[in-house]
């Protein structure tokens, strides 16, 4: 069976998603303060498409065992499933904290309509529209949950149609490419058609058309891809930190098309392969997820602190400190749900 299926276990992703995450957290802790800092020309936010790639990638082993029988639906609700607990629990304590924030400690009125709050717990709230979730980063999960649905559908009824699937990839690529600019620039609007999903659709199918290509390569080739990716890697990051004006200029697809590719082919190459097997490498992939759910409730609670007390983020001491406090409350929290919910053998995979 498809939700069956055994592949060979990627280390490489989990350590880049691991570094995605802490600079997640950085990207929004810095965002939400408003502090500048040397490196602030650079989106970290984009990061969320590097995400959506990997995502991809380990999507593309199910491109072969999906037939025109397969129980797809079944599939799909078990990973949603699997994200729902968390959604759930960042939601709450993000809404909670919200409140406080807003009517309790600053007497605005809440931002946020029933049917938001409903659609936010429930990890469906960008499928309708780009408001604001309570727990805003996990938009990248509801989106991942629709291209999930995209990806499987599409992949089944090609190969119904007799069509090969890469090719409808490829379309699907493309329309994620046209809906991110036709909405952004608000020439459309509505349920399905908003920039967040076009950016998911992007970034998931490029993994899935990359993997494609990569999956063909023979052993001296994957080696020869993973350093040459390797060397493009290094040399971006440098060019990006180097020469400032080089992110002023089509940031999004020197990203999605140069840095992101390259990373992907050299963490998911053969340098990885033989990792060994503990605690820590067993557990990076689903730490990540947890971090990044609970990275967010964790700076409101700072925010709620400042607006009861004053802090003073500008100071460099304390915006150290208080980013340190919330990377250290973030691991705590990230500990306690991995002992406290995730108990079942079959893993939440980013």
């Amino acid at each position: 069976m498809i939700d069956n299926y055994k592949t060979r276990h990627y280390y490489g992703f989990d350590f880049l998603k691991a570094v995605g995450c802490f600079l997640i957290l950085f990207h929004h802790y810095v965002d939400d303060t408003g502090v500048d800092w040397p490196g602030s020309n650079i989106h970290l936010g984009y990061i969320v498409e590097m995400f959506f790639i990997i995502s991809g990638i380990l999507s593309y082993k199910y491109v072969n065992g999906i037939e025109q029988d397969t129980p797809i639906g079944r599939i799909l609700i078990r990973k949603y499933l699997r994200f729902l607990p968390m959604l759930l629990s960042g939601g709450i304590v993000c809404g909670i904290l919200d409140y406080i924030y807003d009517v309790t400690l600053n007497g605005r009125v809440w931002g946020y309509s029933t049917q938001t709050v409903v659609f936010s717990l429930f990890g469906v709230s960008r499928w309708f529209s780009e408001d604001y979730m309570l727990n805003n980063p996990v938009w990248y999960i509801s989106v991942l949950l629709l291209v999930y649905v995209v990806f499987f559908a599409a992949t089944k009824l090609s190969k119904k149609a007799g069509i090969n699937p890469v090719i409808v990839y490829v379309v699907l690529f493309v329309a994620g490419n046209v809906l991110r600019f036709m909405a952004g620039k608000g020439y459309i609007s509505g349920p399905f058609l908003g920039v967040s999903i076009g950016r998911g659709l992007i970034g998931f199918f490029e993994g899935i058309l990359l993997w494609s290509v990569v999956e063909r390569f023979g052993l001296r080739e994957r080696k020869e891809a993973t350093i040459v990716a390797g060397l493009i890697g290094v040399a971006t990051i440098t060019v990006f930190i180097v020469y400032p004006g080089f992110a002023e200029v089509g940031e999004y697809y020197k990203l999605l098309l140069i840095l992101f590719p390259a990373l992907a082919v050299f963490f998911g190459g053969f340098m990885f392969d033989n990792v060994p097997e503990n605690v820590f490498t067993k557990n990076i992939s689903k730490a990540s997820y947890y971090f990044y759910i609970w990275h967010y409730p964790v700076i409101m609670v700072f925010f709620v602190l400042d607006a009861k007390v004053g802090v003073n983020f500008a100071d460099v001491t304390v915006f150290a400190g208080t980013f340190v406090g919330t990377l250290l409350l973030s691991i705590i929290m990230t500990c306690t749900s991995m002992a406290v919910i995730h108990k079942r053998k079959n893993t939440m995979q980013m």
